[in-house]
């Protein structure tokens, strides 16, 4: 049974926010039938030019907010704001110039202050509330009528109470959209939880059912090349340790999924423990010490013997520097140097491995540390250079779960640099 994907909803804001876009450009089309209403002859009023001037500018200004919230080019909250203030001036000036208490425009407070109550919040309310009293007073006191004052209460409270509700209900609303959004992402953090747990059970089963055949076949064809089975001619040789070779390969990369694997799935914290990171350096460094030396590689080591013990896992601190050197050894040809730079301060632990080898293009380091990323055709010692691809993804993890930081660097005038950073936490106390 496949899974249907649902069809994309629109959220609530989303929703909002095409409703306002499209809101402004109904205010201009309104702004618009009123100007051309006011100036046809059929009206038995005359109104001043400036009315109708006013009109044509509220009427641009809504077409430029419109389009400016169509193509997201200002915050809408601020427009929102300016635009309303804007149109509740202009309404006033309007009923201010064409007959103040008298005039047939009061009823535009009306349609402003249902723009105010099912587009904006409190703000814009309150503002438009303000105005309006402001006004009613204003024009009462010009004019010497209290109707005006009369008619401009009953607007202000109906829309009070409308506002209200509508404030509530969106208030509302958005607290469902949230809600929505919080279970939503429950249920892909449980997915994410699922598919992480089902990765490590492969990749157990994968290890266990797969490492042990490989090694007995290894080792099985290891003795034939060494003669225990009888004479091997020179074509059974290379066939034989192309097999040994893509079975150590094969070998190695499984052992470094399920290294990878479980260090996704530590909590680094749990088996943190005071250790003499000194001691460690020296012991990845004979690790890989080997390889230096078949290639005839010149190793620089510059690590003080002060440095401090420090709260780390020392197996993955360890495997960190043997992949950052073992790495280094392989992208260098033969007669090349490799240096190991380590300092400290108060904060950081800093681990720099520079080497003078082929070098990483600029366009691949960001993708340096992903999974099974290789430069492709890498040539080293006129040879192809094989790997899993999962060294330095092993490295980040490491340094990611440690609280530290890792990044590549060119090295003047070849090579490449990487530089491994971990927090010098001191302190620890035994659970």
């Amino acid at each position: 049974m496949t899974e249907t994907q649902n069809p994309e909803i629109t959220s609530y804001s989303e929703q909002i926010f095409i409703f306002r876009k499209n809101v402004f450009l109904l205010r201009a089309v309104f702004y618009f039938i009123l100007t051309i209403s006011i100036i046809l002859p059929v009206f038995n009023h005359s109104f001043p030019n400036k009315v109708v001037l006013i009109c044509l500018i509220l009427f641009a200004l809504n077409i430029i907010s419109g389009l400016l919230v169509l193509y997201r080019k200002l915050n809408i909250t601020l427009l929102l704001y300016v635009q309303q203030l804007i149109n509740i001036a202009g309404i006033i000036l309007i009923i201010f110039f064409s007959g103040k208490s008298h005039s047939v425009f009061v009823l535009l407070f009306i349609t402003e202050g249902f723009f105010c109550g099912i587009l904006y919040n409190a703000g814009c309310i309150l503002i438009f509330f303000a105005m309006m009293i402001i006004s009613a007073v204003f024009m009462c006191i010009t004019s010497e009528s209290y109707s005006f004052a009369l008619v401009l209460s009953i607007i202000l409270s109906v829309f009070s109470t409308v506002s209200a509700f509508l404030i509530i209900r969106e208030q509302e609303n958005r607290k469902i959209e949230i809600i929505s959004y919080y279970l939503r992402l429950e249920k892909l953090n449980s997915r994410l939880i699922g598919i992480g747990r089902l990765r490590k059970n492969f990749m157990d089963i994968a290890y266990h059912d797969m490492k042990s055949p490989l090694s007995t076949v290894i080792g099985f064809l290891q003795n034939i090349l060494s003669g225990y089975g009888g004479p091997v001619t020179e074509k059974q040789e290379e066939w034989l340790n192309r097999c040994v070779d893509r079975l150590d390969s094969l070998s190695r990369q499984i052992n470094d999924l399920y290294f990878l694997a479980n260090i996704e799935s530590t909590d680094f914290n749990e088996i943190k423990k005071r250790c003499d990171v000194y001691q460690e350096i020296e012991l990845a460094i004979a690790e890989v010490s080997d390889k230096f030396q078949k290639k005839g590689q010149k190793f620089i080591k510059n690590v003080p013997t002060t440095l401090p013990w420090m709260v780390v896992v020392p197996i993955l601190f360890r495997q960190c520097l043997v992949n950052l050197l073992g790495n280094a050894s392989k992208y260098t040809p033969a007669g090349g140097s490799i240096n190991l730079d380590v300092e400290y301060d108060d904060n950081w632990l800093t681990i720099r491995v520079s080497d003078t080898g082929i070098g990483i293009p600029d366009e691949f380091k960001p993708r340096v540390f992903d999974e099974f990323f290789r430069v492709k055709n890498t040539i080293v010692d006129n040879q192809k250079v094989s790997g899993t691809g999962l060294g330095l993804t092993i490295v980040k993890s490491i340094t990611d779960g440690h609280g530290g930081t890792i990044q590549v660097l060119d090295n003047k005038p070849q090579g490449t640099v990487f530089i491994a950073r971990f927090p010098m936490i001191k302190e620890y106390r035994e659970a």
